[in-house]
């Protein structure tokens, strides 16, 4: 495989005004379908996609669109189903992803990077070092992992108060998802054979050995992201129950 440094997806939160705007413009999304899950990555939309692809009433009422599809893309009136995930264990996830595949990533600067980073807790540490080299280590590592820049931010770029239809957490992903089917009157003998429980490990950041400085900084990186996840979360139960 040939190695790159660039790619557009670096953008996304390098500039994410100018990416909403150029991908506003680029992408023509049209759905179909009655709802459009927007694939987060790392909040178990492969698990949420392979359930819905299982149903065919489900299928023919949901798209599944790629990771790319933004909620911005989405047309005013179009409904969509909202896979949830807390900011920071979502990113400790998608660090340790771009670990599994540093041998097969198509970016040379993040074999090299990782080399210096080695675990989550020194990447969150570095995040505001005084340090120049650890500073740009950790920055460069975050626009150069394929789902770590995909933050929860990212997806609400416009500022819109769009609502979800029905928001899937991850924590309560069972519980969450047959609420789902309730809502589109899936019957439940459809729903019985499927293998809902959530086969992913969610752990613990806590549990992983991040330092106070590790989380103070992890805080403060992911603000944005942070306060979506609490208003979503404050509104959920109202959103799942319409």
């Amino acid at each position: 495989m040939k190695k790159k440094f660039f790619n557009k997806r670096m953008l996304i939160n390098v500039f994410p005004q100018l990416f909403f705007f150029y991908d506003k413009l680029k992408t023509n999304y049209n759905n179909k379908k009655n709802y459009t899950l927007i694939r987060i990555p790392k909040t178990a939309t492969t698990k949420l996609h392979q359930l819905i692809k299982e149903v065919e009433i489900l299928s023919n009422l949901i798209d599944l669109p790629h990771h790319n599809i933004r909620i911005y893309h989405l047309q005013k009136n179009d409904k969509f189903i909202l896979p949830l995930r807390n900011p920071i264990q979502r990113m400790q996830s998608a660090f340790y992803y771009e670990v599994q595949k540093i041998d097969g990533s198509d970016f040379f600067i993040l074999e090299f990077l990782f080399t210096k980073i080695k675990d989550f807790n020194n990447f969150c540490e570095w995040l505001y070092s005084f340090n120049p080299l650890k500073y740009l280590s950790s920055r460069l590592y975050f626009y150069t992992g394929y789902h770590m820049q995909d933050t929860l931010y990212s997806y609400f770029i416009s500022k819109t108060s769009r609502e979800p239809f029905h928001i899937i957490e991850q924590e309560e992903f069972e519980k969450d998802f047959l609420d789902l089917c309730n809502k589109l009157k899936v019957q439940n003998s459809l729903v019985n054979e499927l293998n809902i429980k959530n086969p992913i490990n969610f752990g613990n950041y806590k549990e992983k050995g991040l330092s106070k400085l590790a989380l103070k900084n992890i805080n403060r990186f992911l603000s944005k992201d942070m306060s979506i996840y609490n208003s979503l979360l404050s509104k959920k139960k109202k959103i799942n129950s319409i």
